[in-house]
C-alpha cells in the first residue's frame, strides 16, 4: 500500500485533484511528487447531491463549479423521470433545476451555491 493515507474520495475525484496540483507545479518532479502526496492525503470532501434536466444552464453552471472545487458529487437527472422529479421536489420543497445538497442539507439551487461561494462559506460546507 501507499506510505500516505487514502481519502475515500472516488478515483475520478483524486485524479481531477491531482491534475490540479500537478499544473501549478511545472515540470519539478520532486515538486509533483509531493503535490500529488497532499492530495491524495487530504481528507474527503462531504458527498454533494445535485438534481439535474438535460441542456439546464444552471446546472451546467453547477456541475462545473462543483468540479472546480474537486467536489465528490452524485448528478440524478431528474428532468425526464417523474419518480426522481418527485423524490427531489419531496426533498427539496421546489421544483426548479437544479436543486443541490451537501450531505443531507438543501443549499438551494445554481444561485445560492454561488452566492454561498462568493461569501466564502462553499468551501467549509463541502469540508465538513
Amino acid at each position: 500500500m501507499f506510505p500516505w493515507r487514502l481519502s475515500p474520495a472516488s478515483t475520478a475525484d483524486l485524479w481531477f485533484r491531482a491534475q490540479k496540483k500537478v499544473a501549478r507545479c511545472g515540470k519539478d518532479h520532486h515538486m509533483i511528487e509531493l503535490n500529488l502526496r497532499n492530495v491524495l492525503a487530504s481528507p474527503a470532501l462531504a458527498h454533494v447531491t445535485i438534481y439535474t434536466r438535460p441542456f439546464c444552464g444552471y446546472c451546467a453552471r453547477a456541475i462545473t463549479l462543483l468540479g472546480e472545487k474537486a467536489a465528490d458529487f452524485t448528478e440524478i437527472e431528474a428532468g425526464m423521470d417523474p419518480a426522481k422529479r418527485q423524490e427531489m421536489m419531496t426533498r427539496s420543497g421546489r421544483s426548479t433545476f437544479p436543486q443541490i445538497f451537501v450531505g443531507d442539507a438543501h443549499i438551494g439551487g445554481c444561485d445560492e451555491m454561488m452566492a454561498l461561494d462568493q461569501a466564502g462559506k462553499l468551501d467549509a460546507m463541502l469540508a465538513a
